[in-house]
């Protein structure tokens, strides 16, 4: 538990090739131990980063629970879900980045069928492909490939904030 939130040499270590990398976004899960416990935490229920998702340069996806109206499709609200790994980190930073659908994902399986998932490993694909869509944009349009602190910033700054905690967290 020692190295719960802390910025480990993994860490570093990922910061380091997307220094190397800079048009490279690097996506990851924030995990799944939001019901894990242990001692010396900041808070009751946060502080449950680990390894690589307290890096700084990477895009660290939650897994998000949401609900829609069931007439308009419109979304109407994104709690995360209770078992996803939540920050800070332990300097403070705010992680995970952003959330994405990881709730009862249908997903593939083996023997080319079907099944729902939930985790932080559903919502990060999600976020990724989206985020792949917004980078095959962007070449169209200016005919360049964009730093990866752009497509992050992209993704932060227009993401919709949930309305049951107003502003960063």
């Amino acid at each position: 538990s020692e190295n719960i939130g802390a910025y480990t040499s993994s860490a570093r270590d990922w910061d380091n090739i997307a220094f190397q990398n800079r048009k490279l976004l690097i996506v990851g899960s924030a995990g799944n131990d939001g019901t894990t416990t242990y001692e010396g935490g900041m808070l009751p229920n946060y502080d449950k980063l680990t390894g690589t998702k307290t890096a700084k340069n990477n895009l660290v996806v939650a897994n998000a629970n949401p609900s829609f109206n069931p007439l308009t499709q419109e979304l109407t609200g994104f709690p995360i879900n209770s078992g996803s790994s939540k920050g800070p980190t332990d300097d403070l930073r705010i992680k995970p980045d952003i959330s994405g659908d990881g709730t009862n994902v249908f997903s593939s399986i083996t023997n080319n069928d079907y099944d729902n998932y939930s985790g932080t490993s559903m919502a990060a694909p999600n976020v990724c492909g989206s985020l792949v869509l917004v980078h095959e944009h962007y070449v169209n349009i200016t005919n360049e490939l964009p730093n990866a602190e752009t497509i992050k910033a992209i993704a932060c700054h227009t993401a919709q904030d949930d309305s049951e905690t107003i502003g960063p967290d």
